[in-house]
């Protein structure tokens, strides 16, 4: 369990905080653990060795706790050496137990113990076999998500390896993408990452292989095969997420696009959800505009990766915390549906416009065909 040291923070920041401002601080979330440095196993670590947390909102982590067995008799405490917005690296402090970890932010916020463990293991006890261990980070990732398409393996053996990698789109078979080979030491954790381009391009969504191949060193490609390990890992990459997390529903008739209102014609999709429902950002990218309209209420705008549209989220329920230029990820909490400006009932009316942007020489476009794939792939 979580100490009571470790507890006291969160409650002192809520309780500060009152009931505004609910972006200015995401909790952070730890979803995986791997070991980077003098390891034992892709999860398995002893004291001194370096580990990388994966998860959400780990960009202000000021404090790791490795929770060890129920209790707080061997919890230990660590600074992170490196934190991002999907990752925090830590060195596992002397005394440290295997179990799981949580993390603090420097507001206070914590997170809960992670499912994931970290077996924490004395280098001079730990087993050694021929063979790779080979895990994806997760096992689906959005196109300019926080976490990023990433295979992590261990060369169990001691001697150095010669590794080379192809991303390969398992519908097809088609090779995508290949690494160069490289020479890998032995019993060490090394790791791959794809930005979700080909060729500079998005590709199509769907499941995709990392596949690696492993030799021992000094052998080459010609050789026999006997002694070459290949090792596949899938994952699901998706290009967009849908906005609304949570239920909804279409507008029809007024909340169509194109339908006269007003004496104007309506410029986006009205799609209905109860208030403070979670909206998401369906692609990542840069923040264009946010502001507060008499018609459209509390609004953001979105310049998204890769598309040369633009995104716009209206009648938001809270005035929005982010500023022209800030960078977004695709599926982070970009605020709630409510009902500000000029709106019937609580929806996100949602506008897509053509390149070059919106009221930046671009157009509004029915955006309804969109958002119905986005449901389907989210």
């Amino acid at each position: 369990m979580l100490s009571a040291a470790f507890l006291a923070g969160p409650a002192v920041a809520v309780a500060a905080s009152g009931s505004g401002g609910s972006f200015a601080s995401e909790t952070p979330q730890v979803t995986g653990i791997a070991c980077v440095t003098a390891c034992t196993g892709l999860d398995s670590a002893g004291p001194g060795s370096v580990v990388r947390l994966s998860g959400e909102a780990l960009d202000r982590v000021s404090a790791v706790a490795f929770l060890g067995a129920d209790g707080i008799a061997d919890d230990r405490m660590a600074a992170p050496t490196a934190t991002g917005p999907g990752s925090v690296t830590v060195t596992v402090p002397a005394g440290a137990a295997s179990g799981p970890v949580a993390v603090a932010n420097d507001d206070g916020n914590a997170s809960g113990p992670s499912r994931a463990r970290l077996a924490v293991v004395s280098p001079a006890t730990a087993v050694s076999s021929g063979g790779v261990e080979a895990r994806v980070e997760a096992r689906r990732v959005f196109y300019a998500g926080r976490r990023k398409a990433r295979l992590s393996y261990f060369v169990r053996s001691a001697g150095p390896a010669s590794a080379r990698a192809e991303l390969v789109k398992a519908r097809t078979g088609t090779v995508v993408r290949s690494y160069p080979a490289v020479t890998v030491p032995g019993r060490t954790v090394q790791s791959l990452e794809w930005d979700g381009t080909v060729g500079g391009k998005v590709p199509s969504d769907g499941t995709y292989l990392w596949r690696l191949r492993l030799r021992p060193a000094g052998t080459t490609a010609t050789m026999a095969q006997s002694g070459e390990t290949v090792v596949e890992q899938p994952f699901e990459f998706v290009r967009d997420r849908f906005p609304i997390l949570g239920r909804y529903r279409f507008g029809t008739g007024a909340g169509e696009f194109g339908a006269a209102r007003g004496g104007r014609s309506h410029q986006g999709r009205d799609v209905f959800a109860a208030c403070g429902t979670p909206l998401g950002a369906v692609r990542g990218g840069r923040v264009k505009f946010a502001g507060v309209q008499s018609r459209a209420g509390n609004y953001l705008v979105i310049d998204p990766d890769g598309t040369g549209q633009d995104h716009v989220y209206m009648h938001l329920r809270r005035k929005v915390t982010f500023r022209k230029g800030d960078r977004v990820f695709t599926g982070q909490r970009i605020g709630e549906v409510g009902d500000t400006g000029v709106a019937d009932g609580c929806h996100l009316h949602f506008e897509l416009w053509t390149a070059p942007g919106w009221y930046s020489g671009g157009r509004p476009i029915d955006p309804s065909s969109a958002l119905r794939r986005w449901e389907r792939r989210s």
